[in-house]
């Protein structure tokens, strides 16, 4: 072997430890805990599913009763917003009463629609209560696979689906990445 090739292959296994490293270092931090946020939960249409875009805000309809949205998605403890998220969240059954923050979210892979409503409860009282409330309101959906109810201390997420036809691929790929989400989370 000369010397050449000795250093080269020094080179290689060099390089190799070094990426070793780096996905290690990677798989670190991507389980490392989150604080508990809704601004956890916005994510670039394409970081749940390749084929899944925010849907633009401008051509937006069905909007809860009273909710004003100049972005999607949006993050707001402005109590308008809070109640306005809570009715849709709930089917129109609840206002934004014990919830302190809310996120919409509204994404569209071009045949369906995906949405968030998520609350920040002020307490765990409240979010026991609401989890409750929620969990019975949507659980038809829930059973046909149009909707889905998470919750992580405090923060609870309805994640619901819109389409006419049989759920798509995406479906299955946002709820896990919301649910993985969840998991990451700290304990408040």
């Amino acid at each position: 072997m000369t010397l050449r090739s000795m250093r080269l292959a020094a080179v290689l296994v060099g390089m190799a430890v070094l990426l070793q490293a780096s996905i290690a270092c990677a798989q670190f931090l991507a389980e490392e805990p989150i604080s508990p946020s809704l601004e956890a939960f916005i994510f670039p249409g394409p970081e749940l599913h390749a084929s899944v875009r925010l849907h633009p805000v401008e051509l937006l309809r069905d909007l809860p009763d009273g909710m004003h949205l100049p972005d999607n998605p949006r993050v707001s403890t402005d109590r308008a917003f809070v109640n306005a998220t809570a009715r849709g969240g709930s089917q129109g059954r609840l206002d934004g009463q014990g919830m302190r923050e809310a996120l919409y979210a509204r994404y569209t892979d071009g045949s369906s629609e995906i949405g968030f409503y998520g609350l920040r409860a002020a307490s765990s009282i409240d979010a026991n209560r609401r989890e409750a409330e929620i969990r019975a309101i949507w659980a038809h959906n829930n059973a046909l696979d149009r909707a889905y109810v998470y919750r992580k201390d405090l923060l609870l997420m309805v994640v619901w689906l819109w389409t006419d036809d049989e759920p798509p691929e995406s479906w299955a790929a946002v709820n896990a990445k919301v649910e993985q989400r969840m998991q990451m989370m700290e304990t408040e």
